[in-house]
């Protein structure tokens, strides 16, 4: 859970300085439809995401990222747990 949460936390980060987001974001919280990130923004927060967990999100695989809890879900499938 400690893992989730530090993902949660870094996520939250890179979202507001990328899409100038405020107040509280719950896992539901859709990207488009509730933030208005466009899809820039998307590209912008996939990169950063990248960069800071060093990792890989193809494509293909960001499709189906339609909320916070989805994203932190996709990030935390992928960082190594031994860092």
């Amino acid at each position: 859970m400690a893992q989730r949460d530090e993902i949660r936390r870094r996520t939250e980060s890179i979202l507001r300085s990328v899409g100038r987001v405020r107040g509280p974001l719950p896992d539901d919280t859709r990207l488009v439809a509730d933030l208005g990130l466009e899809s820039i923004q998307i590209l912008e927060l996939i990169v950063a995401i990248e960069r800071a967990f060093d990792i890989r999100i193809d494509e293909r695989e960001v499709v189906p990222i339609i909320t916070i809890g989805d994203l932190i879900g996709a990030i935390a499938q992928r960082v190594d747990v031994s860092r």
